[in-house]
């Protein structure tokens, strides 16, 4: 699920905290991996066409998770970067 940027999470040089959480959507919320292996997600990114939005560095966290209740607390940074 996307989340607000924890403050434990150092934020990358040059980005700040995307201003609306609802622009990202995960594609699927769930993801199946084997074990030993790695596993892919997608997301789609809706940015409003406007000007104070242009030229601009976002960080979003993703935090990951297993089915059965344990919380992998292993957040994925996704950067993201508008054109001028």
């Amino acid at each position: 699920s996307v989340v607000p940027w924890d403050a434990s999470v150092s934020m990358p040089e040059g980005y700040g905290p995307i201003p609306d959480q609802s622009w990202i959507r995960l594609k699927t919320s769930t993801v199946s991996v084997s074990a030993d292996s790695i596993g892919q997600g997608s997301f789609v990114l809706n940015v409003p066409d406007e000007s104070k939005n242009r030229g601009q560095r976002w960080a979003v966290l993703v935090k990951t998770g297993l089915v059965g209740g344990f919380w992998l607390d292993a957040p994925v940074q996704v950067l993201v970067e508008t054109k001028p």
